[in-house]
């Protein structure tokens, strides 16, 4: 869904700056006049703006200034006189973006949030590069904080998201959502997500340590904490589930599953050269028989004493004891305490219920610091997180639970506890790899060594432009656990480097090359038309001479010889019929488009481009090299360029999409070679391009086909006269 903001008008700021300028300068020129209703109508947006001092200010100024403007020029004042007030014009406008732009909140140099521990500090505790640190302090000032280089890490907010990544991060491994858009990956306490994405380092409060991480430096209550037992970003595995399986399993054994086995799809990535890769693959029955994870039945919660505790805070509640819902009144934002029947120890509470907003207000709740947000029905980009899940856990006992709520009412409906034994919980297949210091461009370098087959996993979201070697030959990525990258391992040693190139960036810089170097030759070969036709006019009016004098020595010679040449004659009659002479030209013309649109083709293929882009890109420059020869040299058309133009392109617009169509059914369904297919192709769209430009496109007007067949009747009475 699209959601429209008032910062897509930002491209348009330079349009609106020039039609402005363009509209000043014409005033001032007096090529324009001044109209009062025209000024009026621009304030009109000040009905529609909140109120601010600076844009009232902003407004009034302005209209004083317009004002004095149309008065001048009533009273015929000179240019030299109104060219301040027209300066003054730019200027109030700039003098009120900067005082708005100021109120504006961002963060300072002195705000501390971004910088508890300084880069000194970090690089002093010698974090280990293989895994990723993440801050849990801050997360708005901190989403986008790469506290090391180097130094990788799971959150973002930015305008454009992996999508896959981000159906991972809160859809498959239900991180909370603690803002009003799905768009920002803010990271939360979630030790499955965090031992998955090895996570080995974070930054957070004391009080708020999740289970597994041990402080190893402090300050101001804040404190860097590692976590030995995650996994690194890469690694390799014997122990699979298939995705089919992995499919049968719903929240949250979907989550331990993957925590506790390498979740691939059998079925794209199952063999290499040396024999079928199976590993230890699991089914999701005995999974579910070894599962840390015990659900807690809806007659162990204390429901009614939950309601009591809620009602002494002033929380109004109705419990719908037909479908299980509980309904809350808030006037206030309300905290409470809630003591659990059995303390926590090294064990986990995962809690999920559904949400709903009759009136469509924003709602929230904590749970011990762990914040779940459903936004508004006004909200710009609502994140529609009508699930709310929490995983709490923490290295000390856990006794009871802060609960904090928003003002408000909804209705807490299908609510769900499980409890998850940690002393067991891991993946117990894995093997380390041998990673390089030094890897270069690339995002891992390394060696991995398994006793038996498997698979080589790593932590890299899943997208197109990965490159990978394995032991010096390319490999397709595959995609294991869901959403990232790895590959089939046979037992043995070998050599791994995984690289990363965006789609498309060898096109781009080819494209942008080509627009450089035609923008620096154009005003040359401009100039050098110029020459070259002056040049031309002398040479022509020289060669004429030569020419005629030839031919009036040679001639009898030549009609002799001509008139004695049956093939000549034939040859001069077909080109005689239009129809021929334009098919001839048109397969001259044609076959100099091909090779434009071959060299093109085969030269992006070579780049590793898909076929499909690089067919497009090739249509691009082959279009506009046959519209030129085919409107000057085959069809020599008189017709209005702009119309013609439009027609030529759309026409060949459709043999495009028809080609793209073929080119996929032949090189996808057939399983031909990208250059066999282009040419079986092209006999199909050179013949459509010749009917479509020769009906069309380049139709003559009716006086000029009724002249051209005109023409030979006359030729042959005249000849007939001449017998005569």
């Amino acid at each position: 869904m699209l959601y429209v903001r008032h910062k897509v008008l930002i491209p348009l700021i330079p349009l609106l700056i020039l039609l402005c300028a363009l509209s000043l300068e014409r005033l001032f020129e007096r090529e324009e006049r001044h109209s009062l209703i025209c000024g009026l109508l621009c304030f009109t947006p000040l009905l529609f703006s909140e109120y601010s001092p600076a844009l009232v200010l902003d407004a009034g100024l302005t209209a004083g200034i317009f004002a004095l403007l149309h008065l001048s020029c009533k009273a015929g004042a000179p240019q030299k006189v109104r060219l301040p007030l027209t300066l003054l014009l730019c200027l109030f406008p700039m003098t009120a973006f900067i005082a708005i732009g100021r109120q504006d909140k961002f963060i300072s140099d002195t705000d501390t949030r971004q910088h508890v521990f300084s880069s000194e500090e970090l690089e002093e505790l010698n974090f280990d590069r293989q895994y990723r640190f993440d801050t849990l302090t801050e997360p708005y000032a901190n989403v986008n904080v790469l506290s090391l280089t180097g130094m990788g890490k799971t959150t973002m907010y930015s305008s454009v998201t992996d999508s896959g990544y981000a159906d991972f991060y809160y859809n498959t491994m239900r991180n909370p959502i603690r803002v009003r858009n799905r768009v920002a990956l803010m990271s939360d306490a979630n030790p499955m997500f965090s031992y998955l994405m090895g996570i080995r380092y974070i930054q957070a409060k004391s009080s708020r340590l999740p289970w597994g991480y041990s402080p190893i430096a402090e300050k101001e209550g804040i404190v860097i904490a590692e976590n030995q037992h995650v996994l690194p970003t890469a690694y390799a595995s014997t122990g699979t589930m298939a995705q089919t399986e992995y499919e049968k399993l719903e929240f949250p054994y979907s989550l331990e599953a993957m925590t506790r086995y390498t979740i691939t799809d059998m079925e794209s990535g199952n063999s290499t050269d040396s024999g079928t890769v199976s590993g230890n693959s699991t089914a999701a029955e005995d999974f579910m028989q070894t599962s840390q994870i015990t659900a807690v039945s809806k007659d162990s919660l204390d429901l009614p004493g939950l309601i009591n505790l809620l009602e002494a805070q002033g929380v109004v509640c109705e419990w719908n004891q037909a479908d299980c819902s509980l309904k809350l009144s808030l006037k206030t934002k309300t905290k409470a305490v809630i003591p659990l029947q059995k303390p926590l120890q090294n064990q986990m509470l995962i809690c999920a219920l559904n949400v709903t907003s009759p009136s469509g207000r924003e709602v929230t709740i904590d749970f011990n610091g762990i914040r779940n947000k459903l936004s508004g029905k006004h909200a710009p980009y609502p994140n529609r997180n009508d699930t709310f899940t929490w995983m709490v856990s923490s290295n000390e006992e856990i006794r009871s639970l802060k609960l904090e709520l928003s003002a408000g009412t909804y209705i807490l409906s299908d609510i769900r506890l499980w409890i998850m034994d940690l002393s067991q919980w891991g993946n117990q297949n894995i093997w380390e790899v041998n990673a390089s210091p030094e890897k270069g461009k690339s995002l891992f370098r390394g060696f991995a060594s398994l006793q038996e087959q498997g698979w080589f996993v790593t932590s890299f979201p899943y997208r197109d432009g990965y490159q990978i070697l394995l032991d010096g030959e390319h490999v397709p990525a595959c995609r294991v656990n869901t959403e990232f990258v790895g590959i089939p391992l046979t037992a043995g040693t070998h050599e791994i480097v995984i690289a990363y190139q965006p789609p498309g960036k060898r096109i781009s810089l080819i494209i942008s090359l080509l627009s450089l170097v035609l923008f620096l030759v154009t005003p040359l070969f401009q100039r050098s038309i110029r020459h070259a036709t002056v040049r031309n006019r002398i040479f022509s009016k020289r060669f004429f001479i030569i020419y005629q004098s030839l031919i009036q020595k040679r001639g009898d010679m030549m009609k002799k010889f001509l008139s004695s040449n049956k093939f000549y004659e034939q040859l001069q009659m077909m080109f005689q019929n239009n129809s021929f002479r334009e098919l001839f030209s048109y397969l001259l013309t044609g076959g100099a488009t091909t090779f434009v649109n071959y060299a093109v083709y085969l030269t992006l293929l070579h780049t590793n481009a898909e076929y499909l882009t690089a067919n497009t890109i090739a249509w691009v420059f082959a279009v506009g090299f046959a519209y030129v020869t085919n409107r000057k040299f085959v069809f020599r058309s008189g017709n209005q360029i702009g119309k013609e133009m439009f027609s030529f392109v759309s026409m060949r617009f459709l043999t495009l999409i028809t080609e793209n169509l073929l080119l996929a059914f032949f090189i996808q369904s057939c399983q031909f070679r990208p250059v066999i297919s282009k040419i079986a192709v092209s006999f199909v769209t050179v013949a459509a391009n010749y009917v479509i430009c020769k009906c069309h496109i380049f139709q003559k007007p009716a006086s000029c086909v009724k002249a051209s067949v005109s023409l030979p009747a006359i030729q042959q009475q005249k000849g007939e006269e001449s017998h005569e």
